[in-house]
């Protein structure tokens, strides 16, 4: 995964959200290889376990209305803006619990979806 720090756009319908982040974590949803060992402690091969494309991280909670609207979100178009470009991942849709820190007002996110680039 990489990690990105900035702004995180939420896009459904043409309608985006701007949302503050702490970091941001990406995964292009690319297949994980784990090695198979054989006999004498050796690699022998390598099996590939599928991921999904997501983008998490941390965000601050400062409208509850906004957040819970945010949380429900289908079909999602969510990119990660950065100065070095923007990492998207389309179709997606909010995969965490939605608990909010009452100290920091902060909470994690996921989004997970069918396919991601970065432009």
């Amino acid at each position: 995964m990489q990690v990105i720090g900035g702004i995180l756009e939420v896009t459904v319908d043409g309608e985006s959200i701007d949302i503050s982040v702490d970091a941001v974590e990406i995964n292009f949803g690319l297949p994980l290889l784990e090695p198979i060992m054989g006999g004498h402690g050796r690699v022998v091969g390598a099996k590939s376990t599928p991921q999904a494309p997501m983008i998490s991280g941390q965000m601050h909670v400062t409208d509850f209305e906004r957040f819970v609207a945010f949380a429900g979100k289908r079909n999602a178009t969510v990119s990660g803006r950065t100065g070095a470009g923007t990492f998207v991942v389309t179709d997606a849709f909010f995969s965490s619990e939605g608990n909010v820190s009452s100290d920091e007002m902060k909470t994690p996110f996921k989004f997970v979806g069918s396919s991601a680039r970065f432009i």
